[in-house]
């Protein structure tokens, strides 16, 4: 009897914690279908992107060109450097030498947060349905082709270094990925603010 009485406690247990589960996820999915879609349209809206007014620079084949100093506080970054669609590119952001980046407080790099569980913070998980790129780590360096172009990934592991096909014409802008609140007007560049650390830009033009 007292172990029949301790297996029936034990699945009771056990549904509580899937309930408990699937409960979170439930109201976790609504949030973010609530979050969402009014990010991606801020996000467009206050687009932070130059309008391009001077001559970009472009890249002869096995060239290379200074892209600047890019900033992480800066919501799209112009590297004044113009990608062809069709050809491919190597974009590095070289942060040695610089201060070191930080997402307020939490150390980071180009290739997004030092310690990856960070990323599963409770703070970070609440602000997951406005991170502009859902699918790419927090504070990862992300490319731009044109004002409202293509995206892409920069940041990859130490000692790589991103090599990307274009695949429309354009001005290439660089971001981390952060987030963006709803609703917001003006720059909303609230959660860009307390970022810190700057890196080199460089971009090649591979030789076919």
């Amino acid at each position: 009897y007292r172990a029949m009485n301790k297996l029936c406690k034990f699945i009771m247990s056990l549904k509580f914690i899937w309930a408990t589960i699937w409960l979170f996820l439930f109201f976790f999915t609504l949030y973010t279908i609530i979050l969402r879609p009014p990010m991606l349209i801020t996000d467009g809206m206050n687009d932070a992107c130059p309008l391009h007014y001077y001559v970009s620079k472009d890249i002869e084949s096995g060239e290379k060109k200074d892209g600047g100093l890019f900033d992480t506080k800066s919501r799209c970054f112009d590297t004044g450097i113009h990608l062809q669609a069709g050809e491919r590119y190597e974009v590095t952001v070289d942060d040695s030498g610089f201060e070191k980046w930080k997402d307020a407080s939490i150390p980071s790099n180009p290739e997004g947060f030092d310690n990856h569980l960070t990323n599963y913070h409770p703070f970070m998980i609440a602000l997951f349905p406005i991170r502009r790129h859902l699918k790419d780590a927090w504070f990862v360096v992300m490319g731009k082709i044109g004002r409202h172009g293509t995206t892409f990934r920069v940041g990859e592991k130490k000692g790589e270094k991103k090599k990307v096909t274009a695949t429309e014409t354009g001005r290439l802008s660089l971001y981390v990925n952060d987030a963006i609140p709803p609703f917001c007007i003006g720059g909303c560049k609230v959660f860009y603010a307390n970022n810190h650390g700057t890196g080199q830009v460089t971009v090649e033009r591979l030789a076919e």
